[in-house]
């Protein structure tokens, strides 16, 4: 067990030094974007890492003092105290971009009348143990942590010898933070592969703290949801549809079905039976609903008792992705943070924006036509991706969201439309209880096999090779 648990070790660490060199842009980050970001640049770094100061010094087999001490500067950062939170919050919970599983023991242990043990935490697959303590002081600019337990992979480390210690300080020149980051500890044997190991891995979690501090890139995408001849449509009754079908059952993408958890939302926010949390897969990711509110009321989790078909101008909904990471690839994120806008369509708008903005159509409706009673939807995605994943995330997260727009759309405008494999569009009463995972399904009136519900991702490419005039 413990071989194989050294094998895997070597094998994931191995796996991502080969990926952030195969991904190494020799560009500027800004300059893969297509569109600015919120401010001018993302965050800058300070990349010494030992680089200018440290001695190379001959490889070699024997014991010895391993230290390593890494330095960042996060100039979008005001505070010590919200430097070392976001350290917190990206190493030591969710294990600083590297590939492995983290166990939080919080504990409320004091070693002594200055000095409280703040966490514990086991990192798998090393099954090492570290112990995290700080200053009882209010004002926190440092904590120190020290290995407990190397485990089977790292029993080279001498005992109690692992000294660990991240302090956060005003720049001098008084815009950011300065992280300085020492690590140290004995080994038996293999001084410099544990030298060389540590300085990557040090590395690159305080990499990944400083592009999770960084600012965040905003897309922006918009579309309308035209009013079925049926009944008049309210932002309140958009969102609860949007709830419904995007939250609850995937919005027609050809994946498995999301697992509901948490608890129930309130019924005057959506429809009954759909819960604050989902988690998809794959991905792998937890998704929740942090709040809902209405155009000049407060912001309520439990939304406005004005019931789910109440007519507001302006409703929305916030959810963030819980634990992005390497788990929810190929959405490799540090932090996904959404906001979903319904509201009464303008009659004039003069609005620009500098973000990517996406206009959705919605189907095949003449848009012209100025019902009152259509919604409009504004989608807001603040998300701070993996650098070597940046090209990939943005347009990825564009295109879900715009096929869930509108998957929307023809879900609320055309109930019943189905499209056929050979591309011809018809109704038919159907449900969502018998769509397969490409949205195939058989109708049980009219026996006919083949035909895809429109509302879902097959329906729409179908429909689009059905529109698609060219000849050849």
């Amino acid at each position: 067990l413990f071989l194989a648990t050294k094998i895997m070790f070597v094998i994931l660490l191995l796996l991502q030094i080969a990926t952030l060199e195969a991904f190494t842009f020799t560009s500027p980050l800004s300059s893969i974007y297509k569109t600015p970001l919120i401010a001018t640049s993302l965050n800058e770094r300070n990349d010494n890492d030992n680089d200018n100061e440290r001695i190379p010094q001959p490889w070699t087999n024997e014991g010895g003092r391993v230290f390593v001490r890494v330095e960042r500067t996060f100039p979008n950062i005001s505070t010590p105290t919200e430097a070392l939170e976001g350290w917190m919050e990206h190493h030591w919970n969710r294990g600083g971009g590297l590939p492995i599983g983290v166990v939080i023991q919080p504990t409320d242990t004091t070693q002594n009348d200055n000095v409280a043990i703040r966490s514990t935490r086991m990192l798998y697959p090393l099954f090492m143990e570290e112990e995290l303590y700080s200053s009882k002081l209010a004002d926190v600019t440092s904590v120190s942590y020290t290995v407990t337990s190397a485990g089977p992979t790292l029993g080279d480390m001498v005992p109690q010898s692992h000294e660990g210690d991240v302090r956060f300080e005003s720049t001098g020149t008084g815009k950011g933070i300065h992280m300085t980051w020492d690590v140290s500890f004995d080994t038996t044997r293999l001084t410099s592969f544990y030298q060389a190991v540590t300085e990557f891995t040090i590395g690159v979690a305080a990499t990944t703290v400083t592009d999770a501090l960084a600012l965040p890139r905003l897309l922006t995408l918009r579309g309308t949801i035209p009013s079925p001849t049926t009944k008049l449509l309210s932002p309140q009754s958009v969102r609860a549809e949007w709830l419904a079908f995007i939250w609850g059952k995937g919005g027609g993408l050809p994946l498995p079905p999301a697992v509901p958890t948490g608890e129930f939302l309130d019924l005057s926010v959506c429809l009954a039976g759909v819960k604050e949390s989902v988690f998809r897969f794959p991905p792998f990711m937890t998704e929740t609903i942090i709040s809902t509110s209405t155009l000049g009321g407060d912001s309520d989790s439990q939304g406005d008792a004005q019931g789910a078909g109440a007519a507001e101008d302006s409703v929305d909904l916030v959810f963030k992705i819980e634990d992005p990471g390497w788990l929810s690839f190929p959405f490799a994120v540090h932090t996904h943070l959404s906001k979903v806008q319904f509201s009464k369509p303008k009659v004039t708008s003069t609005s620009t924006s500098t973000s990517t903005s996406t206009s959705t159509p919605v189907n095949n409706q003449d848009n012209n036509n100025s019902n009152s009673s259509n919604v409009d939807i504004l989608w807001k995605i603040q998300i701070r991706s993996f650098p070597f994943m940046a090209s990939i995330v943005e347009p990825l997260c564009t295109a879900v969201a715009s096929t869930l727009l509108r998957n929307l759309a023809v879900h609320i405008a055309e109930p019943g439309a189905v499209v056929s494999l050979k591309g011809t569009s018809f109704n038919i009463e159907t449900s969502d209880a018998n769509t397969g995972l490409l949205g195939v399904v058989q109708d049980a009136a009219t026996g006919m096999r083949g035909v895809v519900p429109k509302n879902t991702w097959m329906g729409g490419v179908l429909e689009a090779r059905r529109r698609d005039e060219r000849t050849g």
